[in-house]
């Protein structure tokens, strides 16, 4: 899917009653200017927040009378206070009890708690691995409800409603810009293959084939990506790195390898931003996922609950992801320049982007492949 016309996207300006409990556009909160300021944006890109904020008078008071909201994610501190600010501004009655957690941890104590009647979250991130057993518990809400769901991106929500995309990721390439000519860069994934400079360990890989081959698979096709893995691991023979997907972006910044992937354009450019000698690159075609967020079914906080997720995902809560970390917003809107990483790489019209539909047999099959290849078990290694 090409996402290029994004560009040319006008601003909808909309009069709309005041959401209750809510300021009005004009009314903006003073971190919220400060973070249209940052970016150099209009204050206008606001001007229709409070049609996705218009939520039902009955859900503040109702949640005036439930326990804090459990929010699980892994936003750090300091991420954590920039985003938020815009929230305790406008909604000072809703209290949150934030929660950094790993996505494992995070992932496998909020279904051990679910199977035993208890809520350890109302709100939670980055659930893909459990969301079969969530769906099967029937523990997610539906969020058709939210003002603010319905403004993401295409395919970047869940069509029956049960999450919302806290954030798109473009899984490229991170390179040393100090090691790696422009004329080596691949046009395409295929080029990694044929092109000597990737090999001899200059090249290396995340152990992880999610984000990225699942995306290649759909768009190339499952015989494609079964021979691109094969060749990957038995001629390439790329460095395979352990440490995260984080940590691979700083090791090649440090110069251990040319290249790695797959890494994220956020965390590239928080790398870039500290002067580090890295940069990000995406082939043809450019893989894009969105990390899930959602709301726990009949957890403590519901009404609470439903305030800060429908805020999050409107353009207000979005600008304060981005301002927050880089993060990528999927809201319609805020596909521009000034919001997004390495624009010339995620929104170049000769790049075909694709966006992971989350399958998790296709992520199964890529896995065991992938594990093998790892593991020099595959014909040949």
């Amino acid at each position: 899917m090409r996402f290029g016309v994004w560009f040319a996207r006008a601003f909808i300006i909309s009069t709309v009653a005041l959401a209750c409990g809510a300021v009005a556009a004009a009314d903006l909160p003073s971190s919220t200017k400060k973070q249209l300021a940052q970016f150099k944006l209009d204050e206008s890109l606001m001007s229709d927040i409070d049609k996705e904020l218009a939520i039902p008078q009955a859900w503040l008071d109702a949640a005036k009378k439930e326990p804090p909201v459990q929010v699980l994610a892994t936003w750090n501190p300091s991420e954590w206070k920039t985003l938020s600010q815009s929230f305790y501004a406008r909604y000072p009655s809703i209290k949150i009890d934030y929660v950094r957690s790993s996505r494992d941890n995070r992932q496998v104590q909020t279904l051990l708690a679910l199977k035993q009647g208890r809520y350890v979250g109302d709100v939670i991130t980055s659930f893909s691995s459990i969301y079969k057993d969530l769906r099967e518990m029937n523990a997610l809400a539906d969020l058709h409800e939210l003002p603010a769901f319905g403004t993401g991106i295409a395919d970047s929500t869940d069509p029956d409603g049960y999450w919302a995309s806290e954030r798109i990721t473009y899984w490229c390439i991170a390179y040393n810009t100090d090691l790696v000519k422009p004329s080596d860069l691949p046009k395409d994934w295929d080029d990694i293959l044929t092109n000597p400079f990737w090999r001899d360990g200059h090249f290396a890989v995340s152990n992880t084939a999610a984000g990225w081959m699942t995306v290649l698979y759909k768009a190339n096709g499952r015989e494609w990506a079964r021979n691109f893995l094969t060749k990957l691991f038995v001629d390439v023979k790329p460095k395979r790195r352990n440490e995260g997907r984080d940590a691979s972006v700083q090791l090649t910044a440090a110069g251990e390898q040319a290249a790695v992937t797959p890494s994220g354009d956020y965390r590239v450019a928080e790398f870039a931003r500290r002067g580090a000698p890295v940069s990000f690159h995406c082939p043809s075609i450019v893989p894009m996922a969105a990390a899930q967020i959602g709301l726990l079914r009949g957890s403590p906080a519901q009404n609470g609950g439903k305030i800060f997720l429908n805020w999050f995902l409107s353009k207000e809560g979005q600008l304060g992801l981005h301002a927050a970390n880089g993060a990528v917003s999927a809201h319609k809107d805020l596909q521009i320049p000034a919001l997004l990483n390495y624009p010339e790489q995620v929104r170049n019209p000769n790049k075909k982007i694709v966006i992971d539909d989350l399958d998790m047999a296709v992520l199964d099959e890529l896995q065991q492949l992938w594990t093998k290849g790892w593991n020099n078990e595959l014909p040949g290694q």
